[in-house]
């Protein structure tokens, strides 16, 4: 792409400080009164007000500065610089159309200036007056044109009021002042070809093969325009030309087998891009979108051989190639060789250790089977690179809950919470709600609800902290109706959640509404049969005097590996037992 030349010049002189207004010097105004300079000349009690003017602009003293050079133009109202001065002063302190008036009356005194207009026209630009900019770089181009950075402004203004025949113009005149080259002339193809002019993209490609005649990939682009334009044998002559010159050529080795990949002939089309594949001269970028396909279509034919083969290849020539070793990483995936896919990647993390999407593939890795200990492992070692990114915090509190590691968990999660907010207050609610899980765990359950209030204050609409503060006030009798209120709202967001579903009937079920917790539970059912599901069907049938069905749905949650005691009592008892936890007795534990 061409290299941008934007330039956006401010009222600002290159080397002046970014300024700010200060008080008006009582003590320079007493230095500088006029009955000290009574035997003065004009111009030089001019030039005193005027470096004066600049020196306490210098010093941030803005408003000194302002009234000096406003007797610098008592003193000589025709004096363009003074105007100028003043311009810079108020733009400094954001007066912009004061400062645009002073500047426009400096540009009147002094038309021919070509720094006062470059100002002007960055006005124009920062008030997206185009047109005006436009014709103001024309005008300062016919004096400098070999000025390229005018024709750098122009070629932007032109692509931004959508006039691409005269960024072309533009382009050509770039060329006859630096001769051909890539840059230019790729943006110009692209131009070109938007407005429809096939004829000047020929033209344009062979002065890029005539000034480099050993790149053999203008050649091929050439023949790819034929191609593209219905010029078949012409494209094909350029694609043999090439091949005919260096049989190895990468350029001319893969555009041969776009030709056969065109023409249905994939196996002659793969033959030449494995041949491509040691021409170094080739860059990899167009070599791999060819090899995920052709990995592809290999383990769809689960010819793992030529796969190995291939990979060999590519470990030979691209020892340390990120994205070769990602494409593998896949592979082994799909072979479901996790061991061989965890050690890939972590020699890509040996490569890029800053790269956080591989460091979760890693993760995923290393979770299959999902172990505790290994996600601790994982979370310490890219809490190492990213010590501020919320995810990591997150997994690592949920490992050590797992491996009832409740203190450390709580150190982990309000680590987290001396900076989430900052990032985002929806994820201060994520941790809040798993801080409460953790006092859950420990059976701590008033500090656990407390900080399921604090996370719904951050994130009101957090379905699963809705289920599982719900749940839990009504797993120890608290306030059912705010429990209610709590997983009427997560069913709303999520109607098909089967686990929400249950803890709406489980808390319908303690509040002694049988039959809609029964309606409730038949829909959790229909989704999902997990063993808790299935229990807690059973004691809403025993709660509706329906005890053979009951004991039926209760075998039927033994049987799917449910091994609650009390599961097995209210089997062996042909009876109901709650399950309620008393807060007071566990806290006094």
């Amino acid at each position: 792409m061409i290299k941008r030349f934007f330039i956006i010049i401010s009222f600002i002189f290159v080397g002046c400080f970014a300024l700010h207004a200060q008080s008006l010097d009582s003590l320079f105004v007493a230095s500088v009164d006029k009955e000290q300079l009574t035997d003065t000349t004009k111009q030089q009690l001019f030039d005193y007000y005027f470096f004066q003017g600049v020196n306490l602009t210098s010093q941030n003293k803005l408003d000194s500065a302002f009234a000096a050079f406003q007797r610098c133009r008592e003193i000589d109202s025709k004096n363009a610089a003074v105007y100028f001065e003043l311009s810079k002063i108020l733009q400094f302190k954001k007066e912009s159309e004061r400062a645009f008036v002073y500047l426009q009356a400096a540009i009147d005194l002094a038309p021919d200036n070509t720094q006062y207009r470059e100002v002007q026209l960055a006005f124009f630009v920062g008030q997206k007056r185009f047109n005006e900019a436009i014709d103001g770089y024309v005008k300062l181009s016919k004096r400098k044109p070999s000025n390229e950075t005018y024709m750098y402004n122009l070629y932007e203004l032109y692509g931004a009021t959508k006039q691409p025949k005269k960024q072309i113009k533009v382009l050509d005149q770039l060329e006859k002042l630096n001769g051909v080259t890539e840059e230019v002339v790729f943006e110009k193809l692209g131009l070109l070809l938007q407005v429809g002019n096939t004829k000047r993209v020929e033209t344009e490609i062979q002065k890029l093969i005539e000034k480099f005649p050993r790149e053999s990939s203008y050649v091929t682009l050439l023949g790819d325009f034929y191609r593209e334009t219905g010029r078949e044998k012409k494209g094909l002559a350029c694609y043999q030309k090439v091949l005919l010159n260096d049989s190895t050529d990468g350029y001319g080795l893969t555009a041969m087998a776009s030709y056969y990949t065109a023409k249905n002939q994939p196996e002659k089309a793969n033959e030449l891009m494995l041949r491509a594949l040691t021409d170094k001269r080739l860059p990899i970028e167009n070599k791999l979108k060819w090899v995920r396909s052709y990995v592809v279509d290999l383990a769809q034919k689960k010819e793992d051989e030529r796969i190995s083969s291939l990979f060999s290849t590519l470990f030979t020539l691209y020892p340390d190639e990120e994205e070769v070793l990602k494409l593998h990483v896949d592979y082994l995936i799909h072979k479901r060789e996790l061991v061989s896919a965890t050690a890939q990647q972590r020699r890509l993390l040996e490569l890029n250790p800053t790269d956080e999407d591989a460091w979760q593939m890693l993760l995923t890795l290393e979770s299959e089977p999902y172990t505790p200990a290994k996600v601790l492992q994982v979370t310490n070692e890219a809490l190492a690179y990213f010590p501020l990114s919320p995810n990591w915090y997150y997994q690592k509190a949920g490992a050590q809950m797992q491996l009832n590691l409740f203190d450390d968990a709580l150190v982990t999660i309000d680590s987290a919470l001396t900076f989430v907010e900052s990032i985002d207050k929806r994820i201060k609610g994520m941790f809040l709600a798993l801080k409460a899980d953790v006092f859950i765990s420990q059976k701590k359950y008033k500090p656990a609800f407390t900080y399921y209030d604090q996370s719904l204050e951050f994130d009101p609409a957090n379905a699963m902290t809705q289920n599982n503060y719900a749940y839990y006030l009504a797993l120890t009798n608290g306030d059912l109706r705010k429990a209610e209120r709590l997983i009427s709202d997560a069913v709303k967001s999520d109607p098909k959640n089967a686990t929400y579903l249950d803890t709406y009937a489980w808390v319908l079920f303690m509040r002694q509404d049988y039959r809609s917790a029964k309606f409730y539970q038949e829909r959790a059912i229909d989704i999902e049969s997990d063993m808790v599901i299935l229990e807690h069907y059973g004691d809403i049938l025993f709660a509706l005097g329906e005890v053979d069905e009951a004991m039926r749905w209760w075998q039927k949650s033994l049987d799917a590996g449910n091994e609650s005691a009390i599961l097995k009592e209210k089997i062996a008892k042909k009876q109901y037992f709650p399950e309620l936890i008393i807060i007071e007795q566990d806290e006094k534990k």
